[in-house]
Parts: C-alpha cells; sequence; structure tokens
C-alpha cells in the first residue's frame, strides 16, 4: 500500500464512522474537482476499507490508531521552529511509518526500504518549489 492509498482508506473510514451524507461517488468527484486523486487509487482505497470493515474490533483499533499518531506527528512537524527542507525530512519518515504500519496491518505489499511512492515525490517537488 503506498501513502496515497493509506490517506484516501484515511478519507473513506473517517466518511464511513462519521456518516458523513456523501455517497463514495459524491466523495470522489469532490476530492478529484480538488485535484487531490486518481480513479485507480481511489477504487483501491474502497476495496482496502471494504477490508477494514470486517476487520476485527482490535485491528480497526490499530488502524485507529496509526491515523492518530500520523495525524499527531503532522501537526508536531508543522509547528516545529526548524528549517523547511528538515521538515521534509520528518515528513516523508513520518509518511514511511505509516505506509510500513498500514502494510502490516492490510498485509498488503511489503515494504521495500528506499522505495518512495510518485505521490511522495510529488509533495517533494512541490515543497521545494514553494520554498523557491
Amino acid at each position: 500500500m503506498h501513502f496515497e492509498h493509506a490517506l484516501l482508506l484515511h478519507i473513506c473510514i473517517i466518511n464511513g464512522e462519521t456518516k458523513l451524507p456523501l455517497s463514495k461517488e459524491e466523495l470522489f468527484t469532490y476530492l478529484y474537482q480538488k485535484g487531490q486523486i486518481k480513479r485507480e487509487h481511489f477504487d483501491y482505497a474502497c476495496e482496502l476499507y471494504e477490508k477494514y470493515k470486517r476487520f476485527s474490533s482490535e485491528l480497526k483499533r490499530k488502524v485507529a490508531q496509526n491515523i492518530k499518531e500520523f495525524e499527531a506527528n503532522e501537526y508536531w512537524i508543522q509547528t516545529r521552529d526548524e528549517p523547511q527542507e528538515d521538515k521534509i525530512k520528518r515528513f516523508f519518515i513520518n509518511a514511511k511509518r505509516y505506509e510500513e504500519v498500514m502494510n502490516e496491518i492490510f498485509e498488503e505489499t511489503p515494504h521495500v526500504p528506499n522505495n518512495i511512492s510518485l505521490f511522495l515525490l510529488e509533495i517533494k517537488s512541490w515543497l521545494q518549489q514553494k520554498n523557491k
């Protein structure tokens, strides 16, 4: 599971558990209009969400804990008083940890060291351009 799939799964879980008045297609349309999603990634995340719904409460708790840790680390990274380059490095470390834990929970593709998804490379490029 790549980072973008994990984040989309995160969105699907939040949408499913908070009972937002959005269907999957409405959610896809909203995210697509924001330029944040590709159809194949969204469909894959929906498949993962279907798998998530069949998890035991213990596995659901692990997923929720991973999401909370990721969000807490993101907030911590954003609020640190340090150069943007250091923040980017911390972001990648946090994202890879998130990806690894989600892979372990969902028993998806094993983690390959130094294999960064295209989504992360796009974020890195965007952040570097923003700092110029």
